[in-house]
């Protein structure tokens, strides 16, 4: 029995069809996916996803996902994600997944600070978030305050189990293999960096200068190391394994494996602050609560005191050595490869060890 109603051709079903397609590519955006919300994040599964990404700060509000490897070795490079005017205040979930052989140049700016694969990162009301992404064989050509590997300044918000590997770090003044600034109400647990780190002053295998927590990370840079003049009134310079200068930060279960704490001679200074844990820190009282016991670092780290607990660099007070054996101790090489170092470390959910390594973080 035929139809009385007007059957549509191929020709037309073709069309709608072609239209819905398109309907749905203009609401994903200009990613390969998702909507940037949180229950449908963008995401980044090509290079170019990730240059997009850099280049659009009204995106930078937004959830992203990455799906894969990503290689950007021969490709042009970015400039970072989030600056002073337009933080990145979204979240970015890297699903494990790694971005090889980028390279990052300092972004443009009115009020430069925050060099890194993410420039400025603020809560800004919600808990901005980076999580689940390493970096790997990463340039980072800073030119302003706040280097880091992945984050340049972290001013709210967290960054969690991630992690920068065989990089290079140059900035100025606060630059860190992973974060360049932290600031009190920003968090990094479960990260670690091994970096080369380049700057002038607040220069730390992890991160440049710290003010918020850090929780169960390590930084084993190759090389951490003062390279600038400083201005023209002498000051004095903070270079630390894990951290530079810690402002009055929390530090907790934590280590520094570095090779070299370096500075480069000739620069009239009042001070030279170095430590294999941290260069120079802040304390907020009579004690130092802002540390927790069970930190440590390798006191064979070359350009450090050859003797005692060269954990930390400055004050140089008489309270230090109390202070010190508090909140960091210095151990041989051979000590900081052995579980039983590691007082009141969780080896159950954290950390795992094997025999004649450092720690890892079982995420890794």
């Amino acid at each position: 029995m035929r139809s009385h109603g007007r059957e549509k051709s191929p020709l037309c079903m073709i069309v709608a069809l072609a239209c819905i397609l398109a309907g749905q590519g203009r609401a994903q955006g200009k990613y390969s996916g998702g909507r940037g919300s949180t229950a449908q994040p963008w995401v980044i599964h090509t290079p170019a996803d990730l240059a997009t990404l850099a280049a659009s700060s009204t995106d930078w509000g937004g959830n992203f996902i990455q799906d894969r490897l990503l290689e950007m070795s021969g490709l042009n490079p970015i400039h970072p994600i989030g600056s002073f005017e337009t933080p990145f205040t979204g979240t970015y979930n890297g699903g494990g997944y790694t971005i090889r052989n980028v390279t990052i140049l300092s972004g443009v700016q009115s009020q430069p600070g925050g060099d890194g694969l993410f420039g400025v990162v603020q809560g800004d009301g919600k808990n901005a978030t980076i999580q689940k992404l390493i970096l790997e064989n990463a340039t980072v050509l800073g030119a302003a305050p706040d280097t880091g590997g992945l984050v340049g300044r972290l001013q709210k918000g967290t960054v969690r189990q991630c992690a920068v590997k065989a990089s290079y770090v140059s900035g100025t003044v606060n630059a860190g293999g992973l974060v360049g600034q932290v600031w009190s109400e920003a968090v990094v647990r479960e990260c670690y960096a091994m970096a080369y780190v380049l700057g002038t002053d607040n220069l730390g295998g992890l991160i440049g200068l710290h003010s918020g927590i850090v929780e169960n990370c390590y930084a084993k840079s190759n090389t951490v190391a003062q390279w600038g003049d400083w201005p023209t009134v002498p000051g004095s310079v903070d270079m630390g394994g894990l951290v530079g200068y810690n402002r009055s930060g929390w530090i907790a279960t934590s280590y520094a494996d570095c090779e070299r704490v370096l500075f480069r001679s000739g620069v009239a200074l009042v001070a030279i602050n170095r430590g294999g844990l941290v260069g120079m820190w802040l304390p907020g009282g009579s004690a130092p609560y802002f540390f927790v016991p069970n930190n440590y670092s390798s006191k064979e780290t070359q350009g450090l005191a050859a003797t005692g607990n060269n954990a930390l660099g400055a004050p140089t007070s008489a309270d230090l050595t109390v202070w010190n054996n508090l909140v960091a101790t210095s151990v041989s090489n051979p000590e900081l490869r052995q579980k039983s170092t590691f007082k009141g470390w969780d080896f159950n959910y954290i950390w795992t060890i094997c025999s004649g390594e450092t720690p890892r973080l079982k995420w890794e």
